[in-house]
């Protein structure tokens, strides 16, 4: 494989040190999480996500409380609170009335909100290596008929903190088939987002890109622009985004890169459910017209499926379908593909 196909070996040691890197000891477990049935529990509480409070204990391990279960929650830890309009709240959790979550900053009453209300809870820890979230998935395919192999690896690093968020994506797929050539598809993403006003946001995003199905050697992207949550619940989850792109690319027959600007706009839309395994179906569409090569518009559509196993052991499907309405000549104009993969998340 010519060097040029390949996304930076550098960069996937950097996301995998902080996958596997060394961590700090945790905190003492002292948070009190309060059931609908008036039991309660003391362990720590990790994070409210997708309608789920995942809550760490001594005794019985880390576990998963569907949200709608949860009468009280008490910590001296600090946390960062999101509401289903999208407010955004930062304190300790104080001792409050039963179905009312209270966030205190010092001797300051921030917000009293509704149980039902809260959409995301996250720990605000101190060290950067603490406050990393995560996942890990492999697959591999083999068909005996016509010998094809196929290999796929997704990795997602995050953090997030009070106002911003920061990820770091990598997936790679290889196949290879009796009498045809291998195909890979390399993609290596970081995004950053940072809470504008209410529901906005601003982004930024830089990405390298790879795929001999499309006959594309080699894509640089930077992008920056807005994006605005249009609905949030603790079952969906449905946000906009929009923005401008700087593509730098180079294709099998072009000797030369090609510098152009394009316009991006597009929706990503989660749906989340919890019936003692959680299950979380994600779709994005993007649309990016060319700026300055005028009729050229790329597509993208991403669907991805997600069924938890036990504890941390979870099954993925992915579907991508990828067009381009005036590639250079000779190139394919669209790839597609289904994969599956088991997965870790951390």
């Amino acid at each position: 494989m010519a060097t040029r196909d390949l996304i930076p070996i550098g960069a996937m040691c950097i996301l995998l040190f902080s996958i596997f890197g060394p961590r700090p000891a945790e905190a003492a477990r002292t948070d009190i999480l309060v059931l609908d049935n008036d039991n309660w529990i003391t362990g720590e509480i990790l994070s409210l996500e997708s309608g789920k409070l995942s809550f760490k204990t001594d005794n019985v391990g880390t576990l998963s409380v569907e949200w709608k279960h949860v009468a009280e929650l008490k910590s001296t830890n600090s946390f960062t609170v999101e509401t289903q309009r999208g407010e955004v709240y930062f304190g300790v959790l104080s001792e409050t009335e039963k179905n009312q979550l209270k966030v205190v900053d010092g001797d300051v009453t921030v917000a009293s909100l509704d149980m039902d209300s809260v959409v995301s809870i996250y720990w605000v820890k101190e060290s950067f290596w603490s406050r990393l979230d995560g996942s890990l998935d492999v697959g591999y395919g083999y068909t005996q008929q016509n010998g094809s192999t196929q290999f796929n690896l997704n990795t997602s690093v995050y953090q997030r903190q009070e106002h911003q968020y920061i990820r770091i994506d990598l997936e790679s797929l290889f196949s290879t088939q009796d009498d045809a050539d291998s195909t890979t598809r390399n993609t290596l993403e970081g995004a950053y987002h940072r809470r504008w006003t209410g529901k906005w946001f601003y982004l930024g995003a830089a990405s390298v890109n790879q795929n001999n199905g499309l006959d594309l050697d080699l894509r640089t992207l930077a992008s920056g622009g807005i994006g605005r949550q249009l609905h949030q619940t603790n079952i969906a989850r449905l946000f906009f985004l929009g923005g401008l792109s700087y593509n730098r690319e180079l294709y099998t027959f072009n000797e030369d890169f090609v510098d152009s600007i394009e316009a991006f706009g597009g929706i990503e839309f989660s749906y989340f459910t919890f019936d003692g395994l959680t299950s979380q179906l994600t779709t994005r569409f993007i649309v990016v017209p060319s700026l300055t090569q005028t009729g050229r518009v790329r597509l993208q559509f991403d669907a991805n499926y997600r069924q938890n196993l036990v504890g941390n052991l979870y099954w993925n499907l992915d579907l991508f379908e990828t067009f381009d309405s005036e590639p250079p000549s000779g190139a394919a104009k669209n790839d597609f593909g289904i994969t599956t993969s088991f997965g870790w998340s951390f």
